[in-house]
């Protein structure tokens, strides 16, 4: 039994150094290294090349080196007898919940509003709000959505969420179904996207979603495909959001010539909201390497029929 690293917009090196350190076993690159791919069984992967899933008839476990499984799809067809499995780890859920408080804060307080200002030598002074007045959404509420959403209600905010189905979280208000997504939209001040990417979430964020907001600010760090753009832009005309920072995008990088470059009611950064860091990671990979090799349950399986 082996490993082989699937990385496309990844440098794989670092990640092949630290598991060979503790393994003491070797570790091969797709398609760098040399190897026999009917040997390979367990593979760790990010964004895999279209195609290469394919290669390994051998293979038992996909490890995601996210906190999602979408991009495994990108163009790789994989037998359903394959077991898949994401990451989960602290790390990556404080980097998410520091990312989505400095978001909020530079929003609330007119961070955003002074900085197009200053281009323009504008002094202007601005009523800000407090945290305690302030309305949270989330849209998701898995292992980062309900960890980002206990966090933020520990530091004083009003804390609700959506999901697919009831979640009993601490302090946070929950709602489920479509009745439920409207009653919490129309209460929200900032709305945070954290949904896996399935079919059926794909293209939430869209008009119908936004029209029963009332001018309120959204954070997408789920996926790109969740935002329709189109819409987006209508919703900042007709002022059911009055600004949007958007991590995550249908084509990364987002292209130069894009009109979200240009829209002074977005902030815009390079997917960096959660990065996996391998050293945290390194242990939950090589367990999982270890249980499959005898024969026991990996941890964070995914369940295929929901995507998650």
């Amino acid at each position: 039994m082996a490993i082989a690293i699937l990385f496309s917009s990844k440098d794989p090196m670092p990640w092949k150094e630290v598991l060979e350190n503790k393994l003491q076993e070797e570790v091969y690159i797709h398609p760098v290294d040399h190897h026999v791919k009917k040997d390979i069984n367990f593979l760790i992967c990010w964004k895999p090349l279209p195609g290469s899933i394919e290669r390994y008839e051998n293979v038992k476990v996909i490890q995601s080196i996210g906190a999602g499984i979408d991009h495994l799809y990108i163009e790789n067809t994989i037998s359903k007898e394959i077991i898949i499995t994401r990451i989960k780890d602290e790390k990556l859920l404080e980097d998410m919940y520091e990312y989505v408080l400095a978001v909020i804060l530079a929003h609330i307080k007119n961070v955003n509003q002074y900085h197009q200002d200053k281009i323009i030598s504008r002094w202007k002074p601005i009523n800000y709000k407090r945290i305690e007045y302030t309305t949270v959404s989330f849209l998701g509420l898995g292992y980062l959505g309900a960890g980002v959403a206990v966090r933020l209600q520990n530091m004083g905010f009003r804390v609700q969420g959506w999901a697919s189905s009831v979640k009993h979280i601490q302090q946070v208000k929950t709602y489920i179904g479509d009745n439920g997504l409207q009653e919490m939209l129309s209460s929200t001040d900032i709305l945070i996207n954290l949904l896996p990417l399935t079919q059926k979430t794909e293209n939430i964020l869209n008009r119908a979603l936004f029209s029963q907001l009332n001018k309120a600010y959204l954070i997408n760090v789920g996926r790109g495909h969740h935002l329709v753009e189109e819409d987006l832009i209508a919703a900042f005309d007709e002022e059911n959001l009055i600004g949007a920072c958007l991590d995550v995008f249908r084509d990364e990088p987002l292209p130069a010539d894009h009109r979200f470059w240009k829209d002074d009611r977005l902030s815009i950064t390079p997917h960096v909201s959660g990065i996996t860091d391998k050293h945290s990671v390194v242990t939950q990979l090589i367990k999982n390497y270890r249980n499959m090799q005898q024969g026991k349950p990996v941890d964070h399986m995914v369940n295929l029929e929901k995507g998650y």
